[in-house]
């Protein structure tokens, strides 16, 4: 009897672990965002790119109407053209909240980011020792070549995956081009996709910062393709197959537990029993779980893999609670043809 409890322990553990998983390349597929709350937004120049130090007068308009649009919007507009400094425009107080920006210089409220980039250009750099030493001096970045003023600094470690490599913020002013990556945290993008309509710029939603709700993400998983629906129906027939053997382990004991409760096992303990043996699993679940995340997929970071192993433990929980439910109230009834309750 007690090979039989191991063995069932065992598929349970290994079904559980097999259902975290699914959850987890779903999470990854459909909510992972490397950028934490920023959507992702790709612009490309249709036309043949002429090569050229100044921006065009249509760039430099562009450029304008984007910064007018993150100000409108109280919201950080990110620019990325895979080099270790991005263009940044919007609130300033909101930018440097996001990447936790510290020494800061006093900027006076009445003062707009356009007008203040205009008459004081500036950039915010990562606090790494080696970059401070190579390209500051007296609180000047690259002296003798840009002379911006260091306005604040920030920890690359505590930045959001997406942006670990960004070693400076300069002023989406002084960007060279309009080609890129940006990056925005505003909920509403319409205006930002209308300033490149009549341009020859393409702009190409990659990735939206807000998730889906369950029934979006079931469209989804239905819609999207094979692995998809693959992905979907395996997740299910764990489901179907963790019940199937919690009601077989019940289906299995009903003599054993009818020969206890006539020697004075409650009913009331047999649940007490049942419960205890559930929150045994979750937590031997929550630790190999935690090693799996921990090991297996390190591109996540600890807030992600926090929430995944909350997440995962909740649903675990639900599905221990409801298997074992149903196999209570299969003993109940056997108990009860038996005459013992």
């Amino acid at each position: 009897m007690k090979r039989r409890y191991f063995t069932f322990a065992l598929i349970t553990i290994a079904l559980l672990l097999s259902i975290d998983l699914g959850l987890g390349i779903i999470y990854a597929d459909y909510y992972y965002n490397p950028f934490a709350r920023f959507s992702l937004i790709q612009v490309y120049n249709t036309e043949p790119m002429r090569e050229s130090v100044t921006l065009s007068k249509q760039d430099q308009r562009i450029l304008k109407e984007l910064e007018r649009w993150a100000a409108d919007q109280q919201s950080v507009l990110i620019f990325r053209q895979g080099t270790a400094g991005v263009g940044f425009a919007g609130n300033l107080a909101h930018l440097q909240s996001v990447f936790d920006i510290y020494d800061t210089i006093d900027i006076q409220e009445s003062e707009t980011q356009s007008e203040h980039d205009a008459a004081h250009p500036m950039v915010y750099l990562s606090d790494n020792p080696a970059l401070v030493t190579a390209y500051v001096d007296q609180g000047i970045f690259l002296p003798g070549y840009i002379d911006w003023p260091v306005a604040g600094y920030y920890s690359q470690e505590r930045l959001p995956v997406g942006f670990s490599s960004v070693d400076y913020l300069y002023s989406l002013a002084f960007a060279t081009s309009v080609n890129g990556v940006y990056f925005s945290d505003a909920l509403d993008l319409q205006g930002l996709f209308a300033i490149f309509k009549g341009t020859p710029y393409e702009v190409n939603m990659t990735r939206r910062a807000e998730g889906l709700n369950v029934t979006e993400l079931l469209v989804r998983l239905v819609g999207d393709g094979f692995l998809s629906r693959s992905l979907l129906f395996a997740l299910l027939g764990l489901v179907f197959s963790l019940f199937y053997c919690t009601s077989l382990i019940y289906r299995a004991s009903e003599r054993q537990f009818w020969i206890r409760h006539l020697f004075g096992l409650s009913y009331k303990y047999m649940c007490f029993q049942v419960t205890g043996s559930s929150l045994m699993l979750i937590i031997i679940n929550y630790v190999l779980n935690k090693v799996i995340l921990d090991f297996g997929l390190g591109f996540f970071s600890r807030a992600d893999i926090r929430y995944i192993l909350f997440v995962d433990c909740v649903i675990s929980g639900l599905l221990l609670i409801l298997a074992n439910g149903i196999g209570l109230i299969i003993l109940s009834q056997y108990m009860r043809k038996r005459g013992t309750r």
